[in-house]
């Protein structure tokens, strides 16, 4: 449940202030009151919207892993989406870069950039040493920077299985949330779903 997921952000985050959780991705309902398909181009676009209304900096930043970039040619108006912010593709077990270009729609045109990053000195110098500089064709350019040696080998569907039995690994999780987590009970399965989660894995 997406409130599940906030309160466990805000308690993950509650000790760095450069952390700011946000409820600008809830899900939103229709006058059926259906949830609708609560899109990242959708988000990202109310995001700059109310960054622009309170005259904050509007360059934004996304981090994603590899798995997901390679996909995001597939992704809800990805072509638009490219082009509102700028990319941070962090390494993922299983996953490499090698065509991380090729997942890009095609009216996109890359520029590799060229810059070393070892020989950015300041603050700015080292924001423009970017790996692919994204030209769209009605606006902006967008960067992509991509964290090849980034090695953190934990696997979301691990983690939930090792929760489902009631282990909650403190090396992976801040205290607050392992704690959140054992009040509600949220990752624990009945033994009837176990049975037929086990029965459809299968």
């Amino acid at each position: 449940d997406f409130l599940h997921r906030y309160a466990m952000t805000t308690l993950a985050t509650q000790a760095d202030p450069r952390f700011i959780p946000s409820l600008l991705d809830a899900p939103h309902r229709d006058g059926t009151e259906a949830t609708r398909p609560n899109y990242t181009v959708k988000t990202l676009t109310r995001l700059r919207a109310s960054l622009v209304a309170e005259a904050q900096p509007t360059e934004l930043f996304t981090l994603l892993g590899a798995d997901s970039w390679l996909e995001i040619g597939q992704w809800f108006h990805a072509s638009r989406l490219l082009a509102l912010t700028n990319w941070i593709v962090a390494a993922r077990p299983g996953f490499a870069f090698v065509g991380a270009e090729a997942a890009l729609p095609s009216e996109i045109k890359v520029e590799r950039c060229s810059i070393d990053t070892a020989a950015a000195d300041d603050s700015t110098d080292a924001l423009s040493a970017c790996d692919l500089l994204l030209h769209h064709p009605h606006s902006n350019p967008t960067r992509v920077w991509f964290l090849p040696h980034l090695r953190e080998d934990i696997s979301a569907t691990e983690l939930r299985a090792t929760l489902d039995q009631g282990h909650a690994d403190p090396d992976l999780l801040p205290a607050a949330v392992c704690e959140y987590i054992r009040k509600t009970d949220i990752y624990r399965l009945s033994s009837a779903n176990r049975a037929a989660a086990q029965a459809w894995r299968h």
